[in-house]
């Protein structure tokens, strides 16, 4: 471990001054001056100087904080983070990480590495119980259950969210994005965002974007699921989605199913059908249909009760057994394309 290592470890445990970090180190307080100034410029830390004491604090970007984490949870796993300056390793735990079950022959393949390079990251994996072996000959590793294993997952792992822009002003984006994507979001532009309930919004310039967390695996299906239960989203994200053709059918039934929404999902599709019947077939809808749910009558927008019903509701309450508070008035406007 090298100065800046620890200099991140002690960050992330909080903010420390620069006085009581050279006193409580084994570097010299030249090296630790010129790693400081090494973190500074790379990002990494802030300098906050009040009279005659210099304080030292993570910047809030997200890459920083999990790389923190990593660090932290290698040191008191009792790992050197060294290793994670390699960009060998890095590439080889990928490879791992992305295949699963992996031999040295494979991994060489996936890399361009030498044999004698992936052998000795081989052995640094199992002594460091990152790794286990599950053959001999040929040599082949899987990742354990590791917390350094997964920080280093939250590492790597790209975003997945789906954004949906409405017309108007101001323009709304509304993003669908996995905890961890959020999480990267508010960490690298936290001090623009506004948190209301359970979503985030962030301001710019040009228009505003909206946060939704949603499951671990963001697809257009699961973003149509998630917004058939707020009124905006029936009436502008739902309609958006069917207008852009991306949306799979199969598995919206099959995402419906899984969450019991088959007959919410139905209905709205069999509603869009008459008002659009380009956008969404006869046959959807039967399929949805065979796969409602039976038993107790569904309410679907609750929230919305308060501005009571029409009578154009009342076929579609009997066909898919749901009491139905939507506003098909700006669904209309929305598929007319005046958001």
């Amino acid at each position: 471990m090298n100065a800046k290592h620890e200099i991140i470890i002690r960050a992330s445990i909080g903010p420390i001054s620069l006085k009581t970090l050279i006193q409580t180190t084994d570097y010299t307080a030249k090296g630790i001056y010129k790693a400081v100034a090494e973190l500074h410029k790379q990002g990494f830390i802030i300098k906050v100087s009040r009279k005659d004491t210099v304080t030292i604090a993570l910047s809030s970007s997200y890459k920083v904080a999990k790389t923190a984490e990593l660090y932290f949870t290698a040191f008191i796993h009792g790992i050197d983070p060294k290793i994670f300056d390699q960009k060998s390793f890095q590439r080889i735990w990928q490879c791992l990480h992305r295949h699963q079950q992996v031999s040295i022959k494979k991994c060489q393949k996936q890399t361009g590495y030498h044999y004698q390079t992936i052998h000795q990251i081989f052995k640094t994996f199992r002594n460091t119980g990152l790794a286990e072996i599950t053959c001999e000959k040929p040599l082949i590793l899987h990742l354990t259950d590791h917390p350094v294993n997964h920080r280093l997952h939250e590492l790597h792992q790209s975003e997945q969210h789906e954004t949906i822009t409405t017309g108007g002003y101001p323009i709304i984006k509304e993003t669908y994005a996995t905890p961890e994507t959020i999480r990267k979001y508010l960490h690298n532009r936290h001090g623009r965002a506004y948190i209301y309930g359970t979503n985030t919004s962030l301001p710019h310039q040009e228009f505003l974007e909206i946060l939704h967390s949603t499951t671990p695996t963001v697809t257009p299906e699961q973003v149509f699921i998630s917004a058939i239960h707020t009124s905006h989203g029936v009436e502008e994200t739902c309609v958006l989605l069917l207008k852009t053709g991306r949306l799979d059918m199969k598995k919206l039934l099959k995402v419906a199913k899984e969450k019991n929404e088959a007959s919410i999902v139905g209905c709205y599709l069999d509603i869009i059908h008459s008002l659009a019947s380009e956008l969404v077939s006869q046959k959807t809808i039967d399929r949805f249909h065979h796969e409602k749910e039976d038993g107790k009558t569904k309410t679907w927008l609750k929230s919305e009760k308060q501005y009571g019903k029409e009578k154009w509701s009342i076929p579609y309450e009997k066909k898919w057994n749901l009491v139905i508070y939507i506003d098909i008035g700006a669904i209309r406007h929305t598929l007319r394309g005046e958001t």
